[in-house]
C-alpha cells in the first residue's frame, strides 16, 4: 500500500474503534430545610442527567441532610431498619440514561453499625461501611435500589456521583465508501507495480 494511503485507512479504523468517554456528575440531596418534604417521588437534574427517586408504597422523605423513607405515623423519615422495618425501607433511583455509579454518600452513617443493601441488574452489594459505597470500579446501570438493613440502622443518603457515558460517534457511510475506494486503488497500484 502506498505510504500516503496508510494514514487515511488508519484514521477510518480509529473512527470505528473510538470508545465512549465519561463526564462526572454529582447529585447533592440537600433541600436546605430541616422540615421533611414527603412525596411519592422526586426528580433531580444535574449535568444533563435526570434522576427519579421513588419509595415504592412508602414516601420519599427529602430534607436538609438528604433522602430517607417515610412509612407513616411518627416515622423519622430516615433509612431505618429497627422496630420491624428491616428490609422494608427502600429507595429506587432511576436515571434517564445509562451511567456509571461511582459513589454514594451518607449522613449519620456509622461504620459497622448502620447497614444497607444496594441492588442493581440482579446483583446485590451489602454496605456496612461508608467506604463500601465508594466503588473502585464504577457500576454501569440505569437504575438501582437501596434498602436499609441491620438492627440499628438510621441514616440518610446525602448524595451520589455518576459518570455519564458518551455514545460512540458512528463513521458516516461516505467515509466507508471512501475508505473502500482507497483500499481498491492501493490494490490496483500494487498490481501495476508488479506487472511493470
Amino acid at each position: 500500500m502506498k505510504s500516503y494511503l496508510r494514514p487515511m485507512v488508519a484514521a477510518l479504523a480509529l473512527g470505528v474503534a473510538a470508545g465512549a468517554s465519561a463526564a462526572p456528575v454529582t447529585f447533592n440531596f440537600n433541600n436546605g430545610s430541616a422540615i421533611d418534604n414527603k412525596q411519592n417521588s422526586f426528580v433531580f437534574s444535574s449535568g444533563g442527567v435526570n434522576l427519579t427517586v421513588t419509595a415504592g408504597s412508602n414516601k420519599v422523605a427529602y430534607r436538609q441532610e438528604g433522602l430517607g423513607v417515610f412509612t407513616g405515623g411518627a416515622d423519622a423519615g430516615e433509612f431505618n431498619s429497627y422496630l420491624g422495618h428491616s428490609g422494608v425501607e427502600t429507595l429506587t433511583f432511576t436515571f434517564d440514561q445509562t451511567v456509571n455509579l461511582s459513589s454514594i454518600s451518607f449522613f449519620l452513617f456509622e461504620n459497622n453499625i448502620d447497614k444497607g443493601k444496594l441492588v442493581y441488574g440482579g446483583t446485590s452489594k451489602d454496605i456496612n461501611k461508608n467506604s463500601d459505597a465508594i466503588f473502585g470500579t464504577p457500576i454501569g446501570l440505569n437504575s438501582f435500589s437501596f434498602t436499609a438493613t441491620g438492627s440499628f440502622t438510621s441514616y440518610r443518603i446525602s448524595g451520589l456521583s455518576v459518570d455519564t457515558i458518551a455514545p460512540a460517534v458512528p463513521v458516516p457511510a461516505a467515509a466507508w465508501l471512501m475508505g473502500s475506494g482507497l483500499v481498491g486503488l492501493a490494490g490496483i497500484a500494487r498490481r501495476r507495480a508488479r506487472n511493470a
